[in-house]
């Protein structure tokens, strides 16, 4: 794999195992508020926004704003204490800083909610910028996070990898015209299309 100037990560699935604490904030949220839902649908609602959750319930009494409270109340008592960094996130992340070049979070989180798990697990120190879903108006697969990243840095497009989980973060880089490396640790399969395909961030060097 060649060098970059710029190396953006996603978050959770990526550097942050936060499979099961995901899925203990989307079970205590919906039992707070009376929903209905198949256990088994769980790691389903955390892979996808937020709003495409609450439109799965129909008639459910409260409006969005209401849903996105009550999930974000339980993301900061349940999910950072329940996520943890995967073996190879900060020697990756150290690899990096050591050269000298800048390292960003674009991310579905709250920006907030990404600095505090990266604070928590002391890996803030490498992180040049984050951008939470509280800093663009759209989503991943839309590359707008990307291009606010990008935004504070002289460099070109062919100088950036953006390092994801999901297909939506390989949508998001092939839309932006940027490389895109595709951790697959969901067994995505080949039809997701991405410029590397690895199975550990190590991969990267």
């Amino acid at each position: 794999m060649k060098g970059y100037s710029l190396y953006i990560f996603d978050l959770d699935g990526t550097l942050v195992d936060s499979a099961n604490g995901l899925i203990v904030c989307y079970r205590r949220a919906l039992d707070k508020l009376g929903f209905l839902y198949d256990e088994s649908c769980l790691p389903g609602f955390t892979r996808e926004p937020l709003y495409a959750t609450y439109s799965r319930f129909e008639s459910p009494g409260i409006d969005f704003k209401m849903f996105e409270e009550v999930m974000f109340d339980e993301y900061r008592v349940s999910l950072d204490p329940n996520s943890f960094p995967f073996p190879e996130t900060r020697y990756v992340l150290q690899r990096i800083a050591d050269e000298g070049l800048p390292i960003c979070i674009a991310t579905r989180s709250s920006s907030k909610r990404a600095k505090n798990v990266l604070t928590i697990h002391r890996l803030i120190q490498y992180i040049d910028r984050v951008v939470g879903y509280d800093d663009v108006t759209k989503q991943k697969p839309d590359p707008e996070c990307l291009k606010v990243c990008m935004a504070h840095y002289d460099i070109r497009k062919d100088e950036v990898l953006f390092v994801g989980d999901g297909e939506t973060d390989m949508m998001a880089a092939e839309a932006f015209g940027v490389d895109g490396a595709l951790i697959d640790r969901n067994g995505l399969g080949e039809d997701c299309r991405c410029t590397y395909r690895i199975e550990s961030l190590r991969e990267l060097f």
